[in-house]
């Protein structure tokens, strides 16, 4: 049978159940979800792009401590799908995501990425700025989104990309320093409250 005719067909169950009994639905879908097996019960993602406010297009981004970058496959990995995100190898992570207990360097290494450093004082341009939703059923428990990403360029031409949320909330999170073109904005950390909703996308450093 046909991944997406069975995927279809297991859902429909799933929901019959919800209808009869709601505590056997909720407890298939679940499981289902354990399973992992396809895009609805696994979740998928789609990418829009937006446009790059022209502060952020014309600065740069700068790390000011040791940061991290997570090297994988192109196609692989949660936004392997994706046709511009999935296709960047490189993702930007802040020293805080590699020290969180439930995040950590093993989140990363479990999808066969590995894990080096980003020297301080490494400079970027944004190129890009992405939101990503989520779809199916593990929307559930976390969220459809969308999520902010920026594509990011190296000094060497080498794309990553990061999550707005990456940059931290408190002070001591913060890793990364815009530098402004202009001398009347002034130069700032990042943090993700620089960054406004990602339905309409805002940067204020």
């Amino acid at each position: 049978m046909p991944k997406a005719v069975r995927n279809l067909a297991v859902l429909l169950a799933a929901l019959s159940l919800c209808a009869c009994n709601p505590i056997d639905g909720v407890m298939a879908i679940v499981g289902l979800s354990m399973l992992g097996t396809d895009g609805l019960v696994h979740g998928t993602y789609t990418e829009e792009i937006l446009p790059v406010p022209e502060a952020l297009a014309s600065g740069m981004l700068m790390t000011t401590r040791k940061a991290y970058q997570a090297i994988g496959a192109p196609g692989k990995g949660e936004y392997g799908s994706l046709s511009i995100l999935g296709q960047i190898s490189h993702e930007l992570v802040g020293p805080e995501d590699i020290g969180n207990p439930s995040i950590g360097k093993q989140y990363f290494t479990r999808q066969d990425m590995k894990v080096i450093d980003v020297p301080r004082g490494t400079t970027f341009k944004v190129l890009e700025v992405m939101a990503v939703t989520k779809h199916g059923i593990k929307t559930i428990d976390s969220g459809q989104g969308p999520i902010c990403f920026l594509v990011l360029a190296d000094s060497q031409g080498e794309k990553y990309y990061t999550s707005t949320n990456a940059f931290g909330i408190n002070r001591e999170d913060r890793f990364v320093k815009y530098i402004s073109a202009s001398p009347s904005i002034k130069t700032a950390m990042l943090s993700s409250d620089s960054f406004g909703e990602c339905r309409k996308f805002t940067f204020n450093p």
